[in-house]
């Protein structure tokens, strides 16, 4: 999560779990989420879940390609020889 947001919702008094999957969410018998529980095995009790899901760029993938020479060309992150 990006620096200034995470400081942000963290100062509104938001707590935020990075880095911990969900693993299910438990509601009561209105069908509202009470609790999380998070696969490393916290139980949460909630009145709100947002969740966010997202990914990790990867900079480095290519980064040896040559984009104006046409003898490589970038595949999938790797850097191939032209079929030309």
């Amino acid at each position: 999560m990006a620096g200034p947001i995470a400081e942000e919702l963290t100062r509104n008094g938001i707590e935020l779990i990075v880095g911990s999957g969900l693993k299910s969410l438990r509601a009561n018998d209105e069908q509202l989420v009470t609790a999380v529980e998070t696969e490393d095995g916290r139980l949460l009790p909630a009145d709100m879940v947002m969740l966010s899901i997202g990914v990790r760029p990867e900079y480095q993938a290519g980064a040896g390609c040559r984009d104006q020479d046409r003898s490589q060309r970038r595949d999938r992150g790797r850097c191939d020889a032209a079929d030309e």
